[in-house]
């Protein structure tokens, strides 16, 4: 993720983050150097500042949101609402096949952490630490 540039940088320079703000990334150098698992619980992805989906080791869920669909006879594109989704990305890296029906527990799972994170940027937005 391009947040864990930061910290990683810093961290291979022996320099402190700073302390005045929420780092979102992590620093790589342990998994880079001495081939650690990935320091994150989870990933966030974002359109803009809207946060879309969350990913840990295994899955990534999608929340609901609004795609246009359109068919190469109609110019026009219909919105719609589809999701959420629950992808396995060790089996679908294409993100091809949802199985948030199969496995309701992980999609229960990456609900809730999808929607704590969202509650953390609604209590602190711009990430500064008071």
């Amino acid at each position: 993720m391009g947040t864990d540039w930061f910290p990683t940088l810093l961290d291979w320079l022996h320099l402190p983050l700073p302390g005045d703000r929420i780092i979102d990334g992590k620093s790589l150098r342990k998994m880079l150097e001495a081939q650690q698992p990935s320091p994150h619980e989870y990933l966030y992805y974002f359109a803009g500042e809207t946060l879309m989906a969350v990913r840990d080791a295994r899955y990534k869920y999608h929340n609901r949101r609004h795609l246009i669909y359109s068919t190469a006879s109609l110019p026009v594109g219909f919105p719609s609402t589809k999701g959420p989704w629950l992808f396995d990305t060790t089996t679908d890296f294409n993100e091809s096949y949802d199985i948030s029906s199969s496995e309701p527990k992980v999609t229960e799972r990456m609900a809730k952490a999808l929607e704590l994170k969202r509650e953390e940027m609604k209590r602190n937005m711009r990430g500064w630490v008071n």
